[in-house]
């Protein structure tokens, strides 16, 4: 959504870590124009299988995705964020493999803060998300999202704010939510961050080499399915949402690269199959385990 992707999320609200749905670490409050700063980012995870209640199958799934991000201190107080993102998702049921198959996505976001004096601030966010069951043009799942968050600096520790959040929905009423802002570090070691859920980062040696990290964050999925998939015909919405409990470790290299395997728990996988507005199904999963890998370079 320093942006780190989330399982299966953020892994990109959107995966992409800029704020949309996942918190990313805040740049320096007082960023100013200097040399761009830019990063390849992949990962990889895996839910493995778990049964659908209440019917006689269960599902699996592999997610993989790559991304470039950019940013940039523009002018005193001001920093520029973006990123770009592409992903395939692998779903396969054990009883019903032709209810839909790979998932491919593509993410576009920019996130742009502003400080107008010492305290006060702004954060500005948007971008939009195309993602469609291999077989259906990409641009027929587009999805777009943007919002902005007011927040108020109380000293170089804690910075709290409040806003709200747009979201297109495929076939579905389009959603606002409100966003509850806190980035607070409460001494070298500690950092709490919170968007769509909340994060909590330990600094191991309070020089970033070392890092464990925990969080339970809400995300959401959509993407069209191709019209002659026999379980969702015609050209049919699919969303997944729900939380997700994540405990990762991070390693950062002396030569700008880094790499985070999790573990992570959704609380339950949740389905929802629509079309012109009315919904044809719904399913979901109990608690799923799920476990992947994170890598980034900076150059």
């Amino acid at each position: 959504m320093s942006p780190t992707t989330r399982p299966l999320s953020a892994a990109v609200l959107f995966v992409w870590t800029l704020l949309l749905l996942a918190p990313a670490a805040a740049p320096a409050q007082s960023s100013a124009p200097g040399d761009p700063i830019v990063r390849l980012t992949g990962e990889a995870v895996h839910l493995p299988s778990k049964g659908i209640r209440d019917r006689d199958d269960a599902i699996r799934s592999t997610r993989v995705q790559t991304g470039i991000e950019y940013s940039q201190g523009v002018m005193p107080g001001a920093f520029l964020a973006t990123g770009l993102y592409v992903a395939e998702t692998r779903n396969r049921f054990d009883a019903q493999p032709e209810r839909w198959g790979n998932v491919r996505e593509v993410d576009l976001g920019a996130r742009w803060i502003q400080y107008v004096d010492e305290s006060w601030g702004y954060q500005v966010i948007g971008g939009v998300r195309s993602a469609a069951e291999r077989g259906v043009s990409i641009r027929r799942g587009t999805t777009y999202m943007g919002g902005g968050v007011l927040q108020h600096r109380f000293g170089p520790d804690l910075t709290l704010g409040a806003g709200a959040f747009f979201m297109s929905r495929l076939d579905r009423s389009n959603r606002i939510l409100p966003i509850a802002y806190l980035d607070w570090t409460p001494n070298e070691h500690w950092r709490v961050t919170t968007a769509n859920g909340v994060i909590v980062r330990y600094d191991v040696n309070a020089d970033e080499r070392h890092r464990i990290e925990v969080s339970a964050l809400w995300d959401s999925h959509q993407f069209r399915t191709r019209p002659g998939n026999p379980e969702s015909p015609g050209r049919t919405a699919v969303e997944e949402k729900g939380w997700t409990l994540s405990l990762a470790y991070r390693f950062l290299s002396e030569a700008g690269w880094s790499v985070q395997p999790f573990v992570s728990l959704a609380h339950r996988r949740d389905f929802e199959i629509r079309r012109g507005g009315t919904r044809l199904d719904r399913f979901r999963t109990g608690p799923t385990p799920g476990f992947g890998v994170s890598a980034v370079y900076r150059f």
